[in-house]
């Protein structure tokens, strides 16, 4: 009963609200009164631009009335230009004023006529800053104008709504009180409401409790451990241990930073026929015009190979503050000879970027920080980039002097084998395992002998070889320096 009088007085609600256009409880939020609050921000902004309008034709009307032109951008170039030819119109008559009598000047032609294209330029430069002032005065008026019009039409708008709201407000508190009967009707039912739900409780209190904890069911897989995947962690678990230990044995072994692991010597290879080549050592006689055993390869191949610094080695060398010395590095470990460093001047560091050495002269990139150290140098010498105090070029001895002393401060190993040698080994060992032409090495280091350029093929991948352009042909030590 209580029932249907709520859901006759809640039909009744929704039909009122749907007759009149009632969409939010709240009145602000329906479309009259939305409608009317735009309206106002309408007239708020249309008055606004009706004061600027107002201000803009009263700043031209002022300006006018100073007898100063007031102009658009348009306009603003062409009286600009006008304004230009009129002042050397004035510059050329006043010259000619100062250099001719009158006389002269009313019977020479030239004079005459700048005179007269004086007079016509001032001319046309009126007329255009009249007809640019009539302009922007008959636009502002228009402005001004077209402001007050569609604000008077928001004015007529905002009256005709205000009708509308009156009834709308009529509307709305009719909507209120029928809300208000609905609420009532509610308040009443809620205990009743409430009784019931005791009641159905009550009831159900009495009745027996069941409760299944998990349907019957035949089990289809033995219970017992899963051996597969417990053998797989296991394997896996061994194996990460492996791992773990191989690489701790590697690191726990891994010689110091600057500690040159020895290299094995490279074998002397002869001939199968002992009789006509013996192995060494051997004091065989040989037969009447046989020839002495030739080796296949070269006897200093079996010498130890020149020493060529890790990485890290070069890097501390080039942490040094001396920035001559850190040069001096820099240019052995781009191939430079150290007779080619002693002779280095100025202008041998070139506007493009690249150092000239040599004899003859070959052309060498450099990496940019290695640029700037030599620009330095050669803004801040004349002559010899290096040089010993009497203004002779640098001796061999200072240049070995001080690679030792670098290579002592850094901490290296053995600073007493660190030599220029061993920077132009280390250069020439990296551009051969960058894949470089043997036969390319001499366009970085000079001339370099055929058995000197054969001993860097053990450092050469697999594959043919490439052009020094083709190639990353800097040393990254270099490329990284500060």
């Amino acid at each position: 009963m209580m029932d249907g009088k709520i859901a006759a007085q809640r039909a009744l609600v929704d039909a009122f609200r749907e007759q009149h256009g009632i969409v939010s409880e709240e009145r602000a939020d329906n479309r009259g009164a939305a409608k009317l609050k735009g309206l106002n921000a309408s007239i708020n902004a249309a008055e606004d631009e009706e004061m600027r309008a107002a201000a803009r034709l009263g700043a031209v009307q002022a300006a006018i009335a100073e007898g100063k032109p007031v102009t658009q951008g348009k306009e603003r170039a062409a009286i600009d230009r006008l304004q230009e030819r009129v002042a050397f119109l004035r510059d050329q008559v006043r010259a000619h004023g100062d250099q001719f009598t009158e006389k002269f000047a009313q019977i020479a032609p030239e004079i005459t006529a700048a005179r007269k294209d004086l007079a016509q330029a001032e001319r046309d430069l009126a007329d255009m800053e009249q007809r640019a002032t009539a302009e922007v005065l008959s636009q502002a008026q228009t402005d001004l104008a077209t402001a007050r019009d569609a604000k008077a039409a928001l004015v007529r708008q905002q009256s005709a709504l205000q009708g509308e709201l009156t009834a709308f407000s009529r509307q709305f508190d009719e909507l209120g009180a029928l809300q208000a009967r609905l609420a009532e009707l509610e308040a009443q039912a809620a205990p009743l409401r409430e009784r019931l739900v005791q009641a159905e409780v009550a009831a159900g209190d009495l009745a027996p409790k069941v409760t299944v904890l998990a349907a019957p069911s035949v089990p289809t897989v033995p219970v017992r451990p899963r051996y597969a995947r417990d053998a797989g962690l296991a394997v896996g678990a061994a194996f990460g241990l492996a791992l773990l230990a191989t690489w701790l044995f590697e690191f726990l072994t891994r010689p110091a930073p600057g500690v040159v692991a020895p290299s094995m010597p490279q074998p002397n290879i002869y001939s199968m026929n002992t009789q006509l080549f013996p192995p060494p050592g051997a004091a065989l006689p040989l037969p009447a015009g046989v020839p002495p055993p030739v080796a296949l390869l070269p006897a200093a191949a079996a010498e130890p190979r020149q020493r060529e610094l890790a990485p890290e080695e070069v890097a501390a060398l080039l942490r040094t503050d001396d920035e001559a010395a850190r040069l001096l590095v820099a240019l052995l470990l781009s191939g430079v000879a150290p007779g080619e460093i002693a002779n280095l001047r100025a202008e041998h560091w070139l506007a493009d970027g690249r150092l000239q050495v040599g004899q003859p002269p070959r052309l060498l990139m450099v990496a940019p920080a290695v640029g700037a150290l030599l620009e330095r140098r050669a803004q801040a010498t004349t002559g010899l980039l290096f040089q010993a105090p009497d203004g002779a070029p640098m001796a061999a001895g200072d240049l070995n002097g001080t690679l030792t002393y670098l290579a002592h401060d850094a901490g290296l190993a053995r600073p007493e084998d660190i030599t220029p040698d061993t920077l132009r080994h280390t250069c020439f060992a990296y551009l051969a395992r960058q894949g470089l032409k043997l036969a390319e090495l001499p366009r970085v280091g000079g001339h370099l002998p055929p058995a000197v350029l054969a001993s860097y093929a053990v450092y050469a991948p697999p594959g043919a070889g490439q052009k020094l352009e083709q190639i990353p042909a800097i040393y990254p030590a270099l490329v990284t320096m500060a």
